[in-house]
């Protein structure tokens, strides 16, 4: 499976797109490829996300690890472990009877419940 969510932060009462992540998920792991987006990169007040994993620049990010293939900063914009149960009960309850991934809790996450300035859309 792979996913590609857009990230967003609220910054200076604007909403901007930040970067993309392809989120990618097989037998043996999983991994994510972040790359900030060409407009927040020109963007004079722009910052990195997460100076020590994710730097300034144009490049691409990989990310994997046996915990979790989403960079730090992402990976803190998910619900924790309460949260993650409030997402199952909620996925089962419309009949989604699965194994849910990083990516649908993350994604599970709507403007209306979400703590911080960051947002992702797939």
């Amino acid at each position: 499976m792979t996913d590609t969510i857009e990230i967003y932060i609220d910054y200076a009462d604007e909403t901007h797109l930040v970067g993309l992540c392809r989120y990618v998920a097989k037998r043996r792991g999983q991994s994510s490829v972040f790359e900030y987006a060409g407009e927040w990169l020109d963007n004079p007040d722009a910052f990195a996300l997460d100076p020590a994993n994710l730097p300034l620049d144009g490049g691409q990010i990989y990310t994997t690890s046996d915990k979790s293939a989403l960079p730090g900063a992402l990976r803190d914009t998910a619900p924790d472990r309460w949260g993650q149960q409030l997402v199952k009960r909620a996925f089962r309850k419309v009949g989604e009877e699965r194994v849910l991934s990083e990516i649908d809790y993350l994604l599970a996450i709507t403007d209306q419940t979400r703590i911080g300035a960051l947002s992702s859309v797939c």
